[in-house]
């Protein structure tokens, strides 16, 4: 590697950004045969020939740490072969595992059940936010995602908020035992629709406000395309401060 980026740097001349490869005359083998190296064209003659060189470095200083990790490698055989000789014997397995557990062979057991066990956790459809009054608020991911939000993740009694007149994320305000929600949710809620829309730099946006239970799905109807059955509108003004402390709630 070394040998190649000094043949390299004596013909910088000859290479220009964008080769992939040059032929130099190899003066360090008998009767100086070509020699093809490979360039990376991204870079420029004097990048390439740095690249030689710092495969060179990172190749000695692999060496100078081979002989140190030969000597971990060799001892580590060593107790395996023992505790493979100690297997053939007979001895309790449950003893076998301790040991190798305590040297280091081996992971303990119960991490390892545990890992099996650990199933990845499943996608929700919606993140969820805190109102100031601690309900709980959830905001669809996307077209489909609304529509699973909305139809399966959402009571007949929840709130069901949506930008009016222009696509964005279905929001679902909680209904709590009373049913009834305070105005400060339903602003956190209706800044949250406003937020995940095309509208969400605006000032104020007009929202919908209507039970889920007041929310169809029209049969054909594209993802996340709903009818309403009642419910009404409401002027929002957005407040940055208030939105950033909302969205700093965000639990999934």
């Amino acid at each position: 590697m070394r040998q190649d980026g000094e043949l390299l740097k004596a013909c910088m001349g000859q290479i220009k950004r964008g080769m992939t490869r040059v032929t130099v005359q190899d003066w360090f083998a008998e009767g100086t045969p070509d020699r093809v190296l490979t360039l990376d064209p991204k870079r420029d003659p004097l990048e390439n020939v740095q690249k030689f060189f710092a495969r060179y470095k990172k190749l000695q200083r692999s060496a100078q740490n081979l002989e140190g990790e030969m000597e971990q490698a060799q001892e580590r055989l060593r107790d395996l072969e023992e505790l493979l000789a100690s297997a053939q014997e007979h001895e309790d397995p449950a003893q076998l595992d301790g040991e190798a557990v305590d040297r280091g062979l081996l992971d303990a057991r119960q991490e390892a059940d545990q890992r099996k066990k650990a199933k990845p956790r499943a996608r929700l459809p919606y993140r969820t936010f805190e109102a100031r009054d601690g309900a709980e608020i959830r905001v669809g991911r996307s077209a489909r995602d609304n529509d699973d939000l909305t139809f399966r993740h959402a009571r007949g009694n929840d709130l069901w908020l949506h930008t009016a007149d222009v696509p964005g994320s279905h929001v679902i305000l909680r209904a709590g035992r009373s049913k009834d929600f305070s105005d400060v949710a339903i602003l956190d809620a209706a800044m949250l629709a406003i937020h995940f829309s095309p509208q969400k730099n605006a000032s104020r946006a007009s929202i919908h406000l209507v039970h889920q239970k007041q929310v169809h799905k029209p049969k054909g109807a594209k993802p996340g395309l709903v009818t309403l059955s009642g419910g009404k509108r409401r002027v929002v003004r957005m407040d940055e401060a208030r939105l950033k402390d909302l969205l700093r709630t965000q639990g999934t």
